[in-house]
């Protein structure tokens, strides 16, 4: 085939210590295995990119182009050409190699922890979606404790049969209005803090499996967004 054969001219220009000349070969390879179908020729598409990695960012450093949004936006239109796990696996490499040569990184785990909950998502892990899509910034810390506050809310409402009641809720009275008064006591319950949160006492088996479940939830996303944090600062500093 004419393609095959312009790969393997391709393959044949690469050179052993010119990073910046086999960078532009490796991109033109990519780009045409990706355009014709041809992923594994030769050797599989993701070992191409990942060299090109190599070779891109180390001679970007060489000649002293620095860091810019133009470098990373190039390496991702090669890198988008991968699988989605195979795009996690090169984001890492990417970070490991800004890393080593000083670049800013935010920009990377941005990218990295959205490929992180795209793979979690199509490998139906919901429960490693749900912790990542929390864990990856303050924002999606706050929408978990949105979530968790409207469930809260609805676990406060009277229950509208006695054979559904699950607990005995004491409300603090912060407001005559009871449309108010139920937000605020939830507001007051996330606190922790029992002079102000309302008193809930299950009432049956079913009322403390519940109760015990709300409390390692609300501890849960506090240590899962802790832990991201961590990880992020080892990273960047081991």
């Amino acid at each position: 085939m004419e393609i095959e054969k312009i790969l393997k001219e391709q393959y044949s220009l690469l050179r052993r210590r010119n990073c910046k000349h086999n960078a532009q070969i490796l991109y033109n390879i990519a780009k045409i295995k990706s355009e014709y179908g041809v992923q594994n020729f030769h050797q599989p598409l993701y070992l191409d990119i990942k060299k090109f990695l190599k070779n891109y960012i180390i001679s970007a450093d060489n000649e002293d182009f620095g860091y810019d949004n133009t470098i990373f936006n190039r390496i991702m239109k090669i890198v988008n050409l991968s699988s989605p796990k195979e795009k996690l696996s090169l984001l890492h490499t990417i970070r490991r190699y800004y890393l080593m040569n000083g670049y800013e990184i935010n920009e990377v785990k941005r990218e990295l922890n959205k490929q992180k909950i795209m793979v979690a998502k199509e490998n139906k892990k919901y429960l490693r979606w749900t912790l990542l899509r929390v864990g990856s910034s303050l924002s999606g810390l706050l929408c978990g404790y949105l979530v968790y506050a409207v469930i809260v809310l609805i676990a406060l409402l009277p229950a509208p049969f006695d054979f559904m009641e699950l607990f005995h809720i004491e409300l603090k009275n912060y407001s005559s209005y009871p449309l108010l008064n139920y937000p605020l006591n939830a507001i007051t319950l996330l606190t922790g803090n029992c002079e102000i949160a309302p008193k809930i006492t299950p009432i049956n088996e079913i009322g403390v499996l519940i109760y015990s479940f709300g409390i390692l939830l609300f501890y849960i996303l506090i240590v899962n967004f802790l832990f991201k944090k961590i990880e992020d600062f080892i990273s960047i500093h081991l």
